[in-house]
């Protein structure tokens, strides 16, 4: 049998315990997923709303540092403000999303 683990970074720090050391004993790959750079995130997006199928969404080019300063890099946190913005854009029936419109749902999520 194979396992897959996933998790938070707080994962690492859970398995060091040492009632857990079997586990991690046999954990025989293991792979941590960085932040992204501020000039990867553009392409993230992009490759995200392609997958989705959302090719008529356009993303101000500013708003790429916006949503860098908010997320540090973390793709799950840039992933929960551009739904916050898509869901924004959707209510406005908006497809153009400009610095306001993150800066906004920024503040919102805090």
């Amino acid at each position: 049998m194979q396992l897959v683990l996933v998790g938070q970074p707080e994962l690492s720090e859970k398995l060091k315990q040492f009632n857990l050391r079997q586990i991690r004993q046999r954990i025989c790959v293991k792979y941590n997923i960085s932040p992204l750079q501020e000039n990867e995130i553009k392409d993230y997006i992009e490759f995200r709303l392609q997958k989705v199928g959302a090719n008529n969404i356009v993303i101000s080019p500013q708003c790429y540092k916006i949503i860098f300063e908010f997320s540090k890099g973390i793709p799950r946190l840039i992933n929960v403000l551009c739904d916050r913005a898509l869901l924004y854009g959707f209510a406005r029936e908006k497809r153009t999303f400009d610095e306001e419109t993150f800066r906004n749902c920024a503040e919102e999520i805090g």
